[in-house]
């Protein structure tokens, strides 16, 4: 699998996302200029609660938005361990099963499907991807109780 389908994947899914977010920030925004406030009702807290929420809604939308730069930034270079950029096979010791991930700057915790395969996206600051840094193939890293193989590394 190459890391350039994988990135250009995750792109399109934090560009559709940075759009569905600008696009309900809006609607959240014109909602709360619309709203009573408590100088109308005092028991009427929609304007107060919807602008909480276009709080919350900017805040994503500018998360999504580095996620979206870092990952077309994001290294795809081959390397002999673990670092942003790696594509990551690990093998759970005790269970045998198989997950790819693929360490970036920003926006962790995304599954994506690529050809035949699902990778999920850590951060490099996540324990898991820690655990990893500098590891190289068919080294062992233990996490909560968990011991995994690093079986295949790009």
């Amino acid at each position: 699998m190459k890391k350039e389908e994988i990135v250009s994947v995750l792109e399109k899914l934090f560009l559709e996302k940075e759009k569905n977010l600008t696009k309900t920030l809006e609607e959240t925004r014109d909602s709360a200029c619309g709203a009573p406030g408590s100088n109308i009702s005092h028991s009427d807290t929609s304007k107060f609660q919807l602008s909480e929420l276009a709080l919350s809604l900017e805040k994503q939308t500018r998360e999504a938005n580095e996620a979206l730069v870092s990952i077309r930034n994001t290294p795809v270079c081959q390397s002999s361990a673990v670092q942003v950029g790696s594509l990551v096979e690990l093998e759970e010791k005790s269970s045998s099963k198989r997950t790819l991930y693929f360490v970036i700057p920003k926006g962790g915790g995304e599954t994506v499907q690529v050809g035949d395969s699902s990778v999920t996206t850590i951060t490099a600051a996540a324990p898991l991807a820690r655990a990893c840094v500098g590891k190289k193939e068919n080294e062992e890293v233990s996490i909560n109780g968990r011991t995994y193989i690093i079986r295949n590394l790009e």
